[in-house]
């Protein structure tokens, strides 16, 4: 996930954005933005991307997407829509929901750090699902070899979301709309591994279409 306008290109990129644009149950942000309640319509099912939150040496400012196409509307699915419900009687009963707040804080009320949330959400998360790998490694202050648990990037779900929908025979310029690409090509060239597939299945139904026996209207 690129750092877009958060940083200039010659300026060192030691940080990310606290936030990703795949919605899943309570985790869902959208990407980029400081997805205020404002910013979200839990009555039309409507989650409107204007800023991203920007993070460098533990300071947070919010700035606009990286591109036109960044600043978008995004309908939410019944399940997304049912997990933020939740999310946000949680949130009242804290006291966190404020309509100048985030959708998504830390336990004071304030911006979500990423680092907070990969390591006391995300992770634990994946770990229960059991979503992780192993790998041996040599730790470095005893020289002894260790096992240590290798977890999938929060920007997985970015790229899962896009590929099932592409593979249900959604079209590629309604992905490219909802991920916020600048062009449809960057969406084909990120996603073409899964091109081969879609072909094989228009063929299959370019077969089904005209291997249906001929009908006759009756006048």
């Amino acid at each position: 996930m690129g750092d877009g306008a958060c940083f200039p290109r010659n300026r060192p990129r030691r940080a990310s954005l606290a936030s990703g644009d795949s919605l899943l149950r309570r985790f869902a942000v959208s990407r980029r933005a400081s997805a205020g309640p404002d910013g979200l319509d839990l009555r039309d099912g409507r989650l409107f991307v204007k800023q991203q939150l920007c993070e460098l040496d533990g300071r947070l400012w919010l700035a606009a997407p990286k591109t036109a196409k960044g600043s978008r509307e995004i309908h939410l699915p019944a399940i997304a829509l049912a997990g933020l419900r939740e999310h946000r009687k949680q949130q009242l009963a804290k006291g966190h929901w404020r309509t100048d707040g985030y959708v998504f804080t830390d336990t004071r009320g304030g911006p979500l750090r990423k680092s907070n949330f990969i390591r006391h959400e995300w992770q634990p998360l994946l770990e229960r699902a059991g979503l992780f790998r192993e790998e041996q490694a040599i730790d470095p202050e005893t020289q002894q070899p260790k096992t240590r648990k290798i977890f999938p990037t929060f920007h997985v779900l970015r790229h899962t979301a896009a590929t099932l929908l592409l593979l249900q025979g959604i079209h590629p310029r309604i992905v490219q709309e909802l991920l916020g690409h600048a062009s449809i090509a960057v969406t084909m060239d990120t996603y073409s591994h899964v091109l081969p597939s879609m072909g094989a299945e228009a063929t299959s139904r370019m077969d089904a279409l005209f291997s249906k026996p001929a009908t006759v209207a009756k006048l």
